[in-house]
């Protein structure tokens, strides 16, 4: 099988042929980007170092062209090859781009590094889900100081995960978003539950199952604690709900809650435009609140 030059030897070689005049090359250079797009937008920074200056230029003019239609591709190439469920840190990690395209995922993806490293050293061999979670839950929410942002609910900050890692402050789904990838850096079987107008998480290694609140520094519910809730609430599938949802799920919900946050609190019907035609990729339309 023949091998392709990586990404930023391609992009090289098309960046160095671009002239004004060239629209051919243009398009070729165009095309391209938007064909890699999900390994522009996780891998940016490093692909810078395979450019020189003048190339990373006429490379940031493009990105900045084709921002809103490179992170529709993006998302549409991350779904298109996943074989069971989506890679939530590229996900995440798209989002944070879309709002902002001078992020760093690699600087992300180092802080949860080292955050799952000193996790790590203080988890003793078998402890069992209550001390994993409890562990996990005090260094985030004590040492790390990640917490719930009550005082100014609905920024839009506050679900854009390398804001979050910033700021410490975030909503119900950004922080579990947080917990998530910690946890997966260290083996801890947790998933995500999409309770009615709230989020959290539970631990679950087949035969340990606890449930926990981000939101609230890591506050444990029993099984029928959450479930007197989404009866109460006349929830339909309360036991489905309660298995958990997809990283497809949770992406899909964090999407939702952006575009419910920008028309009804920031009014700015362009990005609302944006995150439908991305939600659409999701199978869904317009979002609705929950």
């Amino acid at each position: 099988m023949q091998k392709h030059p990586p990404l930023s030897t391609q992009l090289s070689s098309m960046l160095r042929l671009m002239d004004d005049e060239s629209a051919e090359i243009q398009k070729i250079l165009r095309d391209s980007i938007l064909e890699n797009a999900l390994e522009i937008v996780v891998n940016k920074n490093r692909l810078y170092s395979g450019l020189e200056g003048g190339e990373i230029a006429i490379f940031n003019d493009f990105l900045q062209q084709l921002h809103s239609e490179l992170v529709y591709r993006a998302f549409g190439q991350l779904l298109s090859r996943s074989r069971d469920d989506v890679d939530l840190e590229a996900g995440v990690c798209i989002i944070s781009y879309w709002y902002d395209r001078d992020v760093s995922c690699q600087s992300q993806q180092q802080y949860l590094d080292r955050i799952a490293r000193e996790i790590g050293h203080k988890l003793p061999e078998g402890a069992g889900g209550v001390e994993m979670v409890g562990q996990l839950s005090n260094y985030l929410s004590s040492k790390e100081s990640f917490r719930g942002n009550a005082a100014d609910y609905y920024n839009p900050e506050n679900s854009i995960l390398h804001r979050v890692l910033e700021t410490r402050l975030g909503i119900p789904i950004s922080l579990s978003a947080v917990y998530l990838l910690v946890a997966k850096r260290l083996g801890i079987p947790l998933l995500g539950v999409a309770m009615p107008g709230h989020f959290i998480l539970k631990y679950d290694d087949g035969g340990e199952e606890v449930f926990f609140d981000p939101y609230n520094g890591g506050r444990i519910s029993s099984r029928t604690h959450c479930l007197d809730m989404l009866n109460q609430l006349n929830t339909e599938n309360p036991e489905q709900i309660l298995r958990g949802c997809t990283h497809q799920e949770i992406l899909a919900r964090m999407l939702r809650n952006l575009a419910i946050i920008y028309r009804s609190y920031a009014n700015e019907e362009g990005k609302v435009a944006e995150l439908e035609r991305f939600l659409g990729l999701f199978g869904e339309s317009k979002p609705e609140e929950r």
